[in-house]
Formats: C-alpha cells, structure tokens, sequence
C-alpha cells in the first residue's frame, strides 16, 4: 500500500501489475508486465520478475523503465529504504542475501533456505524454511551479524 493505492499482481489471465485505489475502490492495470509480490518503494516497484526465472526486478515510475537487479532466481524478499533481503533459490547453494535497494553491494547473510523476512527499524527477523518456530536477527542496518532470536521461541506445552 503507497499513498491510499494497493499495488499486487492480478491472478485471472495474467500476472500484470494491478492497483486498487482505496478512495474509489477502482481496480486498473498498471504495468503489462507479469509481476508477483510487488512491494511499492518511494519512485519505484520491486518485484519479482515472472517471465525471467523470478529475478527480482524494479520499476521506475518516472522512467517507465525496468531493472534486473539479481540473475538468480528469487523465492521471497522484503526491503527497507537502504536494503533488500532476498532468498536465493539455488538447489545446491541457496543462501539468504542482502544488497542495496539499488541493486549494489551483494553480500550473503546466511546459508540456507529462510522465509519470513521481515524488518523493523532496528533489525530484520528471518526463519529457516524447514523450521518456522525458530527465528534469527541481523542489523537493518551496518554490518551483518545474524544471531538467533530466542524470544521468538514457542512457549512449552502445559
């Protein structure tokens, strides 16, 4: 959701990108382009790109231009104003990895396959797919250092 308009992928023909603008409740095409999971950021939509094996893409709305930020093929992602968080879906190496919203300085945060990506204004919270009661943290900012996030841990059975 960006200014009252609801940004999302339609799911009847096609994957074009979709808005609903709240005031009116109108729903229009936005983008011919096949999108899915489109997070609106000041002048720009991230997304996944689904006619290229899912890299993660951007669209500048001011240039109606778009931009291939990963070559690798993305399962989920979440951002900031300065970073993405993107899990790489690779069989034998996947990882999760970060990088500026502009697509420089790759950097990997973890090994392994995570989901539930998530950022505060202190830090970003992250699962492993095989086990979603078990939580880790990184900065949202600075340097990565990932711990494990135990208060996130499930209470015991009474």
């Amino acid at each position: 959701v960006y200014d009252d308009v609801i940004y999302f992928a339609n799911q009847t023909n096609n994957h074009f990108l979709m808005v609903l603008d709240t005031t009116d409740d109108s729903i229009s095409e936005y983008v011919r382009y096949n999108v899915w999971n489109p997070i609106r950021q000041g002048n720009f939509i991230y997304f996944l790109d689904i006619d290229n094996n899912y890299r993660l893409a951007r669209y500048n709305l001011t240039d109606d231009e778009v931009e291939i930020l990963t070559k690798e093929r993305i399962d989920c992602y979440n951002l900031n104003t300065d970073y993405i968080i993107y899990q790489v879906n690779d069989a034998e190496n996947p990882c999760l990895m970060r990088m500026a919203v502009n697509g420089d300085n790759k950097e990997k945060v973890m090994d392994g396959n995570f989901v539930s990506i998530n950022f505060t204004s202190t830090y970003v919270y992250f699962c492993p797919f095989e086990n979603q009661e078990m939580f880790y943290k990184t900065p949202a900012y600075g340097s990565i250092h990932v711990t494990e996030f135990t208060e996130a841990k499930p209470f015991p059975e009474r």
